[in-house]
């Protein structure tokens, strides 16, 4: 009796472990999906999601049918979320979610879509340029529209409509000395019963800054200081377009047959509108057995005074440009450039040899311009004419 007894025990026990067992198991792969935020969408883009319990180690996965505009994910196993791209079409669409877990029934819903209304238009900040003066404007239009200037002072700007409305080209003038700043609104004619978030309205801006500080320098500048009487003004000309000048010094002799390379280093942030270097070691040229060449003498270290003509490029005169909008014009004053490493250039040397460049020494050589101290050559110049009337390059010469 006390055997039957025994075994009628551990017989329940093993039944209610079991019980327990498969209760714990029911709830560790507890699965269900709660109503999603959002089930219906205009044409805008826009994100929804949907709670999700899913406990334990279940893995849940999610599937939309329409992936390329309708994504869906499922986030830390509790929440599936859903992203719907701008509807570009005149059509409505739908795309239906499913998710799915291992061991029960998916479950899934669908999505909406309406048409588009109104206009899509990209892109809406346009930034001209020396080099980019043409932009193009998509325009993805369920209905006409109409284009409305708000700000285009002097008509700097203007604008070309393709047949079908689906591109706008701006047009810009050359940048100016000055920036210029523009604006247009595209109205939609919307159907009746038709209705956007705001009016539908879309604002385009345009902006064409200051001319490049490269072009503002060309042309003859001004001798406002410099120990020379022969130098009676200089011109930079275009050697190669944003890089160089060929820099003359007006009323030496022969000066349109040596000029100096003029070096134009882009803007940074320690100079702003980046600044002009007058390298050493230049050989200028060879003009009826003359050698034409430009050095500096110098410190090294603070110490000495040495003649630099050999090959160390970072020996140099440098000026930043200074722009005063009062007066209209930019100047330029030459100093060591600080990239020598202990080689400081003081004295400007244009010599004139015979036989060889360099030939210091023998009969006939002769420095032709000496410039002593920094700060003694100061130029300036007006600010190039860029009025309506000027020449499409902004410099007021027009093209024979």
């Amino acid at each position: 009796m006390k055997n039957q007894l025994l075994v009628l025990s551990l017989a329940a026990g093993v039944f209610c472990l079991s019980g327990c067992r498969n209760d714990a198991i029911e709830e560790a792969v507890s699965f269900s999906l709660g109503e999603p935020t959002r089930t219906e969408f205009t044409f805008q883009a826009g994100l929804g999601s949907a709670a999700l319990q899913a406990s334990g180690s279940l893995s849940v996965t999610v599937e939309s049918s329409a992936p390329d505009w309708c994504r869906a994910a499922v986030y830390d196993n509790s929440t599936v979320v859903y992203n719907v791209d701008t509807n570009r079409s005149m059509e409505s669409r739908s795309a239906t979610i499913t998710v799915s877990a291992e061991g029960f029934p998916s479950e899934s819903f669908n999505i909406t879509q309406g048409p588009l209304i109104g206009l899509i238009v990209t892109p809406t900040d346009l930034e001209f340029s020396d080099e980019v003066t043409d932009i193009e404007v998509e325009v993805i239009a369920a209905c006409d529209y109409e284009v409305k200037w708000e700000v285009n002072e002097e008509d700097n700007f203007s604008v070309e409509k393709s047949s079908d409305g689906s591109m706008l080209t701006f047009h810009s003038r050359l940048p100016g000395v000055y920036a210029r700043q523009g604006a247009v609104r595209l109205v939609p004619e919307l159907a009746e019963g038709e209705v956007l978030d705001g009016d539908g309205e879309v604002l385009i801006n345009l902006d064409c800054p200051r001319m490049g500080t490269y072009k503002l320098l060309l042309g003859e500048w001004h001798i406002d200081k410099i120990s020379s009487d022969v130098i009676k003004s200089i011109t930079l000309e275009e050697k190669v377009y944003g890089e160089s000048y060929n820099m003359y010094l007006n009323g030496l002799e022969n000066s349109d047959q040596i000029p100096l390379e003029a070096v134009f280093e882009a803007a940074s942030p320690a100079y702003p509108l980046g600044r002009v270097l007058l390298r050493t070691s230049q050989e200028l040229g060879v003009v009826d057995s003359h050698y034409y060449s430009l050095h500096y003498n110098g410190l090294i270290n603070n110490v000495g005074v040495y003649i630099f003509s050999g090959d160390n490029n970072n020996i140099a005169w440098a000026a930043e440009p200074v722009l005063d909008d009062a007066t209209q014009s930019v100047s330029l004053s030459f100093y060591d450039s600080g990239l020598g490493a202990g080689y400081v250039a003081t004295t400007f040397c244009l010599w004139r040899c015979v036989s060889s460049y360099y030939n210091f020494n023998t009969s006939g050589s002769e420095a032709i311009v000496w410039i002593e101290g920094d700060g003694n050559m100061q130029i300036s110049k007006s600010y190039p004419d860029t009025d309506p009337d000027a020449g499409e390059d902004g410099t007021g010469e027009t093209d024979n």
